[in-house]
């Protein structure tokens, strides 16, 4: 049922199952991403701020970072002001 109906939109089943899930769906987060948010979380931007700017929840990203060894600093210590630019 679900092949024809890719067809008729013009796509495959291993071309979906790489897209990104949308509206609260999971995908993995790729080290780019972590990257930016090793960048952002030094800046001083919270790890709500950087969730919302990479399309993750705060704890995907608070784990990601524990993993590159970013040391947690306390929660008041964050500056979203930057989070526009």
């Amino acid at each position: 049922m679900i092949i024809p109906l890719l067809a008729d939109l013009g796509l495959n089943c291993s071309a979906v199952a790489g897209a990104p899930y949308e509206q609260g769906g999971r995908r993995e987060i790729v080290p780019t991403e972590v990257d930016e948010a090793v960048r952002l979380y030094s800046n001083g931007q919270s790890l709500v701020g950087i969730a919302e700017r990479l399309g993750f929840n705060a704890e995907t990203i608070r784990k990601q970072l524990k993993r590159r060894g970013v040391v947690r600093r306390p929660p008041s210590q964050s500056n979203d002001e930057d989070l526009e630019r």
